[in-house]
């Protein structure tokens, strides 16, 4: 799963949605401060699935949103600034790009 920040340009490689859930507050979902993709393009919104209580956080799914295009994700890619993806042991951009091309035969 993709995540990337719009106020920073970064751009955050998970494993898996659950682990991209785990790092992305609902709050700054709703305010629309990330968008969510997977390695197929498949982006994805979010459905509330827990309200935030005085005490806890609120909780949420993600959702996919249309039919994947791998165009999408490759536009996240180039519009990032910087890269995260130690949590799917990718040391940088240009693996990201490699992984993605070779799993779709793009160049």
């Amino acid at each position: 799963m993709l995540v990337f920040e719009k106020d920073d340009g970064g751009l955050m490689a998970f494993p898996s949605a659950e682990r991209a859930i785990a790092q992305c507050e609902l709050i700054d979902v709703e305010n629309g401060e990330y968008e969510f993709c997977d390695h197929d393009g498949q982006k994805y919104t979010y459905a509330v699935t827990g309200q935030p209580g005085l005490f806890t956080p609120g909780k949420y799914t993600l959702v996919p949103e249309g039919i994947p295009d791998i165009q999408h994700v490759l536009k996240l890619v180039d519009k990032a600034r910087c890269f995260e993806g130690k949590r799917c042991n990718l040391s940088n951009m240009d693996e990201l790009k490699a992984l993605i091309s070779k799993s779709k035969g793009v160049s």
